[in-house]
């Protein structure tokens, strides 16, 4: 008894006397016995310097701002507050419905960001971390036409040249189509910049668009397209991830197709069309204004830039 209460003196006096304080702190070693003040951490180790430890990690507090999409109402907010407050770690949540936001004080060592939102969509709110969010608005998709390329040694030059470039995510070139899509952060590169990048390859290149993380495409489709066909078309390419939306025009015998580019692209798109076609069809990017009408009236002549001569390529095939 008379050593234990020596030991509970110095603990919490800082070592008033005995033998082992030596006027400075008392060394925590594992045999002695548990304080009160432990975190539950250190009660499970069993270990007063890990208790010590886990205090200072438990107080690391941090705030995550979520942008949560969905809420029409105060009840809305209500209902993410309460699941966001149940989990484990949390040390306040607040839910802005007119601002469509959530701000939650938390503690990194029990909950994470990831897991506070998927319990904001378990909800069923969308919800994304504000800093990915403005991060992936510094992302935007260029598409550039090629010209010069004749092998598939011709475009993985250029796409090598592209990934090369500092700030481009992704770089993928179609050679059928003679085009590249890139995916780059426009905080560290211009699109001036990756055209010049092609150039510097031994390529001429034309800038086609620059713009948000969505793409759109316009796709001549040479061949029939009956009520059938087309059903099959239409339902071949909505199957393909990140596919937003597709339009088919038999009369222009053009498909018109939104898709995010980080999931699928031109390439892609072109060959489950021509798949679904069975052999009958063949697909290209739709050639300009001027082009539209010449295939229009079945008229088979080269349009200038080379777009219309695509068309007439297949035209002649077909």
């Amino acid at each position: 008894m008379a050593a234990g209460a020596l030991f509970l003196a110095c603990f919490r006096g800082g070592g008033g006397g005995g033998e082992g304080s030596g006027g400075g702190r008392l060394a925590l070693r594992p045999r002695y016995a548990p304080v009160p003040r432990r975190t539950k951490a250190a009660a499970v180790a069993g270990d007063l310097e890990a208790a010590a430890g886990g205090a200072e990690e438990e107080e690391e507090e941090k705030v995550a701002v979520f942008a949560v999409t969905g809420m029409t109402c105060a009840a809305c907010a209500g209902s993410v507050e309460k699941a966001v407050k149940r989990l484990p770690g949390i040390h306040d949540a607040a839910v802005d419905v007119l601002g469509c936001r959530a701000q939650v004080a938390f503690y990194p060592a029990f909950v994470s960001e990831e897991k506070i939102r998927e319990t904001i969509e378990d909800v069923g709110f969308g919800a994304k971390l504000i800093d990915e969010e403005l991060k992936e608005k510094s992302i935007l998709i260029c598409r550039l036409h090629i010209k010069g390329m004749t092998c598939t040694s011709c475009a993985n030059t250029v796409e090598s040249a592209l990934q090369a470039v500092p700030g481009v995510q992704r770089a993928s070139v179609a050679l059928a189509i003679e085009e590249a899509e890139i995916r780059y952060n426009r905080r560290v590169v211009a699109a001036i910049q990756l055209v010049n990048a092609v150039e510097e390859s031994g390529f001429e290149a034309i800038l086609v668009t620059a713009g948000e993380d969505r793409s759109r495409i316009d796709l001549k489709v040479d061949g029939i397209l009956n009520e059938r066909s087309v059903m099959i078309v239409k339902s071949s390419v909505q199957a393909l991830p990140g596919v937003e939306d597709i339009k088919i025009d038999t009369e222009l015998q053009k498909i018109t197709i939104s898709y995010k580019p980080d999931q699928t692209g031109p390439r892609d798109l072109i060959e489950v069309i021509e798949s679904a076609g069975s052999g009958h069809i063949a697909v290209s990017i739709y050639p300009e204004a001027d082009g539209r009408e010449q295939h229009r009236n079945g008229e088979i002549t080269r349009a200038e830039g080379g777009a219309g001569q695509k068309g007439c390529q297949h035209d002649e095939h077909w």
